[in-house]
């Protein structure tokens, strides 16, 4: 049996696009063109092609043959933002792993701060940084029991450029200028002047 060439999710979409229209010479001729052609579904086609060259036009000839699979929009590892239906916003999770049919991703199986779930394609997409960060803060604030933002008392701020601030006020309008590198909670406090217990 020939092995597939595996080949980008917008590249098998641009070739099947193509089928229908065109024939297989067609597609080749316009592929390997010295010239450009100015379908976008062609320009796909040319710059995987070129991006490949170092086979000599093995995996185009694999493709235009129907020899191949697609490679997995999602992998495992990445994070994604989950909209599940009925919730009102996204939800941030990491894929385990991608479940393919027919050389197609259609689900994966996700974990996050709701546990191990499994999701359809139709419903995920990946998370931006600045999502990610949001809720590397989120984990970072519920693992000492607190809310997003919630500054107590005997808390000690630290911000970018190095300053600790102590006061409440100031403390929260650093915050919330986005100035605070991070901060001591008043719970981690060691006093020494407390009582020992003497064994």
């Amino acid at each position: 049996m020939t092995e597939k060439v595996k080949v980008p999710q917008e590249v098998a979409q641009a070739f099947k696009d193509l089928e229908v229209s065109w024939n297989l010479t067609e597609i080749f001729k316009s592929v390997t063109a010295d010239f450009t052609v100015g379908d976008n579904r062609i320009k796909t086609l040319v710059q995987w092609n070129q991006e490949i060259d170092f086979d000599e036009g093995a995996s185009l000839m694999k493709l235009l043959l129907g020899q191949y699979e697609v490679e997995p929009q999602f992998k495992p590892g990445e994070k994604v933002m989950v909209r599940w239906l009925n919730r009102d916003k996204d939800a941030l999770y990491e894929i385990l792993k991608v479940n393919i049919v027919e050389g197609v991703s259609y689900e994966v199986e996700i974990t996050g701060k709701d546990g191990f779930n499994i999701a359809p394609i139709s419903i995920i997409r990946h998370a931006t940084p600045e999502e990610i960060k949001v809720e590397k803060e989120r984990q970072l604030w519920k693992s000492i029991g607190r809310e997003v933002g919630e500054f107590r008392e005997g808390d000690t701020a630290v911000t970018n450029d190095e300053y600790h601030y102590t006061g409440l006020d100031l403390i929260k309008k650093h915050y919330e200028e986005g100035e605070i590198k991070g901060f001591y909670p008043a719970e981690s406090f060691i006093n020494f002047e407390s009582e020992v217990d003497s064994e």
